[in-house]
């Protein structure tokens, strides 16, 4: 085993030369882009076991790495939208339809982009469902609320049959959710990653 430098890149040719012949590669669980997401050299946020022809080695650059994008650690991203659009004074109440097209908006471009891995979940609630029909799109589902948009977001995730990554910051929801088996991130993990360009 042994450590390369983080500027392994597609093909798995080494800048200033050499050839890893990457076959294989292991992540551990929780690993991310930290830099370098659309680009031929990515970092990521730990190191992960690779195996190839003739080495087999701990790094942590990786080449055409897109299964570990933005720091999702669940295969279905599930988005309250009702918590992360309120986490934020923009003006939302007054046109709640609006807020949510715009955000559903902004996933779908985060997805295009590869800054999120689809499939990506979104739930809305009351009055925001006018703006957006439900569907999906752009490797968004949008879904529809038809009563409590809490118990719609712990349907979905036990009845997944992938692991599920929660974005909310409602501490009750958060609760029931991990005890389903999710993981739980808060509004600014996904607005942060909505705002890259």
């Amino acid at each position: 085993m042994s450590n390369f430098p983080v500027d392994i890149v597609n093909s798995g040719g080494l800048v200033g030369g050499g050839n890893v012949g990457v076959s294989d590669a292991d992540f551990p669980s929780g690993t991310y882009v930290v830099s370098g997401a659309g680009t031929a050299t990515l970092t990521l946020s730990q190191n992960a076991t690779a195996s190839g022809t003739a080495v087999a080695t701990s790094f942590s650059g990786v080449p055409g790495v897109t299964s570990v994008a933005s720091g999702q650690t669940g295969a279905v991203l599930l988005v309250d939208a009702a918590n992360v659009v309120g986490s934020r004074p923009t003006g939302w109440w007054r046109d709640r339809a609006g807020a949510a097209r715009g955000f559903v908006e902004q996933l779908r471009a985060a997805a295009r982009a590869g800054r999120l891995r689809p499939p990506v979940v979104v739930v809305l609630e009351g009055q925001a469902r006018a703006g957006v029909p439900a569907g999906a799109l752009d490797g968004v589902e949008v879904l529809h609320a038809s009563g409590s948009g809490d118990e719609l977001l712990l349907d979905v995730t036990s009845g997944a049959s992938e692991p599920v990554m929660l974005v909310t910051a409602d501490r009750a929801l958060r609760g029931r959710a991990e005890a389903l088996g999710a993981s739980v991130v808060g509004p600014a993990w996904l607005l942060s990653r909505l705002e890259e360009t």
